[in-house]
């Protein structure tokens, strides 16, 4: 089992991290709600970072797995991690 953490790639279709996870048997998408990390952005931001999560939601289940989004620090997640995590923090376009 291993997780997928999503950071700033909220994509399924093209992404290095969710293929690599793809690999395992059990996959764990995952998103932290770090308002550490969101404060910066206004509500606009965050209204669209909800629908955007809502799509990724929809794509996972598409691939018969439930995305997670729990609130915390993401470091927090990370340390207490006891599976190995694939992290999707690239967003733009792969080659």
């Amino acid at each position: 089992m291993v997780t997928v953490l999503h950071l700033n790639d909220l994509r399924v279709h093209d992404n290095p991290a969710v293929t690599r996870a793809s690999d395992h048997d059990e996959l764990t998408p995952l998103y932290v709600w770090d308002e550490h990390r969101l404060d910066a952005y206004g509500k606009q931001y965050k209204a669209m970072l909800r629908r955007c999560l809502k799509r990724l939601a929809r794509a996972y289940e598409e691939r018969g797995c439930s995305l997670t989004v729990i609130s915390g620090r993401t470091e927090t997640v990370l340390d207490d991690a006891d599976k190995p995590v694939y992290l999707c923090d690239q967003a733009g376009t792969y080659e």
